[in-house]
């Protein structure tokens, strides 16, 4: 039995996980009570997308046959963090330091449940007491760069990452975390060398590939600004976040009646800066793809949903506004229908290809398509009929466009429709 919990092991560590699975469940099938062998199931599904519930029902096996040893219960802490369940990884994470409060790797997995809930100060609590009792714990120390980059401590999460890199420059994370904070610095450049080092040394590491797309992008001004928008939004917690959202649209409400006993005009430029404030904090990402997708050697790191949000989000603005124009050169309703369909189209079409949530792709896919073929056989008819007015049917939808279009800002807005739960 033992035996194969050795082999095991070796494949687990060498990556070759559906090899070690059948190791272990053979050591689990000759001594069904043996608690190792159930640990290193569970480390072995951990990795594996989709196979992270199973995990836990081996974990939750494995404090059944011995409830009073505390790795077990920072095991399941770590697993339903990588749920997305912070609250139980929390209270799994104290059983954990209830049992041994000095096990550096119980205050590690309680750094990663707070950071899971956004609760990045007590995040940066756990891990500074995790380091306190174990000063080479090298995930405590990328859980406290992280703690301290989300909080806006530029500074000192830079630190933070310096140290761990000049202890463990083979890290492929400590390079990740560095890349993230060159980003937070606004140093794209430096950014990127770090990403590619990151993936280099993992090149299986995608949050590293997400990381390096991150500051290509970047490499545009307008990006860089989102970026600096994004990162602000991160550090606020998201009921916060909410008043905020909502404190600015009442903002610009008042804001707009006040300018319009002064000037219509102004009025108006005021509700246009907001409106083009808001889609491009949404088409950002996407416009940020089309832009990669320019350079022959970037466009190799993007995935073909990125490829094609790409197109879509920044190919459809740019061929909406064209046809927008001629429509208005040529006095053709036929170029004014496809382009609001492109045009309008960018903004279901972020949230679509890149959405991991499978309710939500379903939501913004049948709008996207409405778009695009509402606008295509409108356009198509128009001008066949070599219409110079647009018909009723024609207005309904430019305006149920436009108002889809902002309805998508808002429905965008809601987590289930964006991240589908971890499995």
């Amino acid at each position: 039995m033992q035996d194969y919990i050795l082999r095991g092991r070796l494949l687990r560590e060498q990556g070759r996980y559906p090899d070690a699975e059948a190791y272990f469940r053979q050591a689990i099938g000759a001594s069904p009570d043996q608690v190792e062998a159930y640990i290193e199931l569970a480390l072995c599904l951990l990795p594996q997308e989709g196979r992270r519930r199973e995990a836990l029902e081996i974990i939750d096996r494995c404090i059944q046959l011995e409830p009073d040893h505390a790795f077990n219960h920072a095991l399941r802490s770590l697993i339903l963090s990588r749920l997305a369940r912070g609250r139980d990884a929390s209270a799994a994470a104290d059983q954990a330091i209830g049992l041994d409060p000095d096990g550096s790797f119980n205050h590690t997995v309680k750094a990663e449940a707070m950071l899971v809930q956004e609760k990045w100060k007590d995040a940066e609590m756990a891990a500074r007491k995790a380091l306190a009792l174990d000063s080479d714990n090298t995930s405590a120390r990328n859980l406290l760069a992280l703690a301290l980059q989300y909080q806006g401590r530029n500074v000192e999460a830079s630190v933070a990452v310096e140290t761990l890199l000049a202890d463990a420059p083979d890290s492929p994370f400590a390079h990740l975390n560095a890349g993230w904070a060159c980003l937070r610095s606004n140093d794209h450049q430096q950014a990127e060398v770090h990403f590619r080092e990151s993936l280099r040394l993992d090149a299986s590491l995608d949050a590293a590939r997400e990381g390096l797309i991150e500051s290509f992008k970047a490499r545009s001004w307008l990006y860089r600004l989102y970026l600096r928008y994004h990162f602000f939004m991160q550090r606020i917690q998201s009921g916060t976040r909410w008043a905020l959202i909502i404190g600015l649209i009442l903002a610009v409400n008042l804001g707009s009646k006040v300018l319009q006993t002064i000037h219509p005009l102004a009025s108006t430029v005021l509700i246009t800066a907001y409106l083009i404030f808001v889609l491009w904090v949404w088409l950002a990402s996407g416009i940020g793809h089309f832009l990669i997708l320019l350079d022959p050697s970037a466009r190799l790191a993007l995935k073909p949903k990125e490829r094609a949000e790409g197109i879509a989000v920044g190919g459809g603005l740019l061929a909406g506004i064209a046809c927008i124009t001629l429509g208005i050169l040529w006095d053709s309703p036929a170029f004014w229908l496809l382009g609001a369909g492109l045009g309008c189209g960018a903004m279901p079409a972020s949230l679509y290809f890149t959405n991991e949530s499978s309710n939500g792709r379903w939501i913004f896919g049948l709008f996207l398509a409405f778009l695009y073929g509402g606008g295509l056989i409108l356009a198509v008819t128009a001008w066949i009929s070599g219409a110079k007015v647009l018909t009723g049917r024609s207005e309904t939808f430019i305006t149920m466009a436009l108002i889809g279009t902002m309805l998508c800002t808002w429905i965008g807005n809601i987590p289930t429709l964006r991240q589908e739960k971890p499995r």
